[in-house]
């Protein structure tokens, strides 16, 4: 199977169709929608294989923008940051998902990471924000 398949499976199971229907996700129940968020966000931030990674971003930039900005936050304090040793992997991974279809998410997730006061953290932030000019 496919990592794809396994993906698609993971988040079907949490909302039937899920999927397919990532765009409308404010109609899904609300528990349904922040599980498939949290479980993009495990897929594209704790994976380290590049499918994974490459099929949470392509789930992330499909999910509405309004509604995205209104669940970021939780999602990242229930899902990140909570295995030591992965934050940097964890900041660059979620920065680079949110680059290009939401701009605006990278500086409040930048800000954010700002607030953890980890020299790791930092170290990857200020490397991310090299590499972009």
């Amino acid at each position: 199977m496919s990592y794809k398949d396994r993906f698609r499976r993971r988040l079907d199971a949490i909302q039937a169709g899920a999927w397919e229907q990532l765009e409308q996700i404010t109609v899904f129940p609300p528990e349904a929608a922040r599980g498939i968020l949290g479980e993009i966000l495990e897929t594209g931030c704790l994976s380290q294989n590049a499918a994974n990674i490459c099929l949470a971003r392509e789930a992330l930039a499909r999910l509405p923008g309004e509604w995205l900005r209104e669940n970021l936050p939780g999602a990242v304090n229930d899902c990140l940051f909570r295995e030591p040793g992965w934050e940097e992997w964890e900041f660059r991974r979620l920065a680079e998902m949110l680059e290009k279809p939401f701009p605006e998410l990278l500086a409040w997730w930048i800000d954010y990471a700002h607030q953890r006061n980890d020299p790791e953290i930092e170290e990857a932030i200020n490397d991310y924000i090299k590499q972009e000019e």
